[in-house]
């Protein structure tokens, strides 16, 4: 604002052209500017280069841009609420590899379903496809029970969605996936039932071949359907969506690709809000920890047309996790994540902070006391050692390792304790690992100002753990002005 303030004065010949946030629409502000500013000093123009051209253009421009800013100010970071974490089904040996995309869903008597990717194969023990795990519970945060797995049959049975016919409101409909070679395919079942299903319609590989996910937007009354788009050739060509009036028949709109280095995104998911559209796109693998980072992109269109493709650079947000679920219950949001070799299928809060403009901290930033060691991420074992940094900003991120023997630390900003950290966690199949970047603990939203971030090692740990390590692998600050 003020730097567009200080350059009225500048011939119309300097002034940049180029006007807007990172994701532009059409017509955009710089659309606009550009023809204001032809039909003003281009050939023909009414206004030439003179002091008043000058100012009546850059007020236009003004106006223009404080609009945008504001537009822009109102996206939100969808963040995790430290210590809300409960484990809905816990991931048992008799499980094989543990469970994948799942999805929750409530039935027409009040009572919760759960369905999930499972290795169990119930059919024949020479089947090799996944069947699904189903739990019921009377209460989401309640006690969940398993039931008999659903088996649809000799196909892979990938990533279900659960919602109602939009004809028929007592008939529930579920989108199943299925591999590189199979076809996205719907079943229904009743909705006070939800434990045996009917094949409703297989809908081909043109919409996507799996992890689908399918809402209704309340602007324009079409449902979209978001799901992945694979390639038999290599990986995925990104994530397919498609509208629809009666959810059998769907129109693909537009393909959101991958970019070029054909990075898998999967398990799209959509929620809108406070006029924005936020997709979460897993970056692919199958494990509860390993390597795994979902980005989080946001546009003011339901189909993102706004959105080259899923490359990092074109992310609002990250959060390492897999296989996200988003359940929005008694005005709480509930984020869930799962994957291979973990403790199961596990929910967190999620809450909306304030945008604004984040940086990570330097290493010569953070003050460290007690026996710390620095590699590609700092790390100590020491109860009592500490590491704090005093930033500007209204919300401060901490970043690290989960591994078999972390530990816990007390966490302080401006003295007073915060939160607790516990940075234990472990894969059944790869006991030793660290698993870089699986640890993240958000701060509230403060307001902005001088801050000091302050944690402490404890001497206690997780039963289960072998030591009481605390890594760090980034210090991230938001300042919200």
């Amino acid at each position: 604002m003020v730097k567009s303030l200080a350059i009225l004065a500048i011939p119309a010949k300097l002034i940049p052209v180029t006007f807007g946030p990172v994701f532009r629409r059409e017509p955009g502000p710089e659309r606009i500017v550009s023809i204001f500013r032809s039909a003003c000093f281009g050939k023909g123009g009414v206004m030439r280069q003179t002091l008043v051209g000058n100012l009546v253009f850059m007020t236009l421009v003004v106006l223009i841009g404080v609009k945008e800013v504001r537009a822009e100010e109102t996206r939100k970071i969808p963040l995790i609420v430290p210590g809300t974490e409960f484990v809905a089904i816990e991931s048992h040996r008799s499980d094989r590899g543990g469970f994948n995309d799942f999805c929750v869903f409530e039935d027409d008597n009040q009572l919760w379903h759960l369905f999930a990717i499972s290795t169990h194969r119930p059919s024949d023990p020479a089947f090799r496809y996944p069947s699904f795990l189903h739990a019921t519970s009377n209460a989401f945060t309640g006690t969940w029970e398993r039931q008999p797995y659903v088996d649809l049959g000799k196909m892979h049975n990938w990533a279900p969605w659960i919602i109602r016919d939009p004809l028929r409101p007592s008939i529930c409909i579920m989108f199943v996936g299925g591999s590189k070679e199979e076809t996205l395919r719907t079943y229904e079942s009743e909705a006070d039932d939800l434990f045996y299903w009917k094949l409703r319609k297989d809908l081909g590989k043109k919409h996507g071949t799996r992890d689908a996910i399918v809402r209704l937007d309340e602007n324009d009354q079409q449902y979209y359907l978001y799901a992945t788009m694979g390639s038999p050739a290599n990986g995925n060509e990104g994530i397919a969506v498609s509208v629809s009036a009666d959810m059998d028949n769907w129109k693909t709109i537009r393909v959101i690709p991958t970019g070029p280095a054909n990075t898998c995104d999967e398990s799209p998911f959509v929620v809108a809000h406070d006029g924005w559209y936020y997709l979460w796109a897993t970056v692919s693998s199958i494990h509860y920890y390993r390597g795994i980072q979902t980005r989080i992109f946001c546009s003011k269109h339901p189909d993102f047309r706004d959105l080259p493709d899923t490359r990092a650079e074109n992310a609002l947000y990250t959060i390492p996790m897999h296989a996200i679920e988003i359940v929005e219950l008694d005005e709480q949001t509930w984020i869930g994540r799962t994957g291979h070799q973990g403790p199961g299928i596990v929910f967190s809060r999620l809450r909306w902070g304030a945008y604004g403009t984040t940086r990570q901290l330097a290493r010569d930033e953070l003050s460290c006391e007690g026996e710390w060691m620095w590699t590609n991420r700092g790390a100590c074992s020491q109860p009592g050692a500490s590491f704090e940094c005093r930033f500007t900003g209204g919300r401060v991120e901490w970043r690290g390792n989960i591994s078999p023997s972390g530990g816990k630390a007390d966490i302080y900003i401006d003295g007073k304790l915060a939160g607790l950290a516990d940075q234990y966690g472990y894969d059944r199949r790869a006991f030793s690992n660290e698993y870089r970047g699986a640890f993240i603990w958000t701060s509230e939203d403060m307001p902005d100002g001088e801050h000091v971030f302050r944690v402490v090692l404890r001497d206690d740990k997780n039963p289960a753990s072998r030591g009481t390590l605390i890594t760090v692998t980034q210090v991230t600050v938001t300042e919200f002005r």
